[in-house]
């Protein structure tokens, strides 16, 4: 299996989420294919949560993706009405 590791501060990680197992190619494809960020998570099987979005976010910058089409729906759940 391959990783992709990444420089911070003074040490190397490996990056090992199913974000970044996929190649470039690959997960281009997939954002191309989404409306929402949700959907690309739930693509790639991971939990809907606030580190999720990060790292996805982290490598659509990191790849330089477009991601313009992507709507940014706000939760609703809980605004009062």
């Amino acid at each position: 299996m391959v990783y992709n590791t990444v420089v911070t501060d003074k040490k190397t990680r490996k990056k090992r989420s199913k974000l970044w197992l996929l190649t470039k190619e690959d997960f281009s494809e997939m954002v191309k294919t989404s409306k929402t960020y949700t959907e690309i998570l739930a693509k790639l099987g991971l939990p809907p949560k606030g580190g999720s979005f990060a790292r996805l976010k982290e490598r659509i910058v990191s790849d330089n993706i477009n991601d313009d089409h992507i709507r940014n729906v706000p939760n609703t759940r809980w605004e009062h009405q």
